[in-house]
């Protein structure tokens, strides 16, 4: 993937959580009305969105090069 498009998509997606990630939570029952999203927040909407079922591994550094 070209470095620019892999940037674009990721400032698109950031965005798009910025703007919807607490209503999502929210309608998903992980988040009580007026509060932030934080990380364990974030894992539950994960966890309940994802198709297998599981959290996301931690994150870990990139391989060397890629950014």
């Amino acid at each position: 993937m070209d470095p620019r498009a892999a940037e674009a998509l990721a400032d698109l997606v950031e965005g798009a959580v910025d703007l919807y990630g607490r209503d999502v939570a929210t309608a998903l029952g992980v988040l009580p009305d007026g509060e932030g999203l934080d990380r364990a927040s974030g894992d539950a909407v994960s966890a309940l969105l994802r198709k297998d079922g599981a959290l996301h591994p931690e994150p870990t550094d990139p391989p060397a090069g890629l950014l």
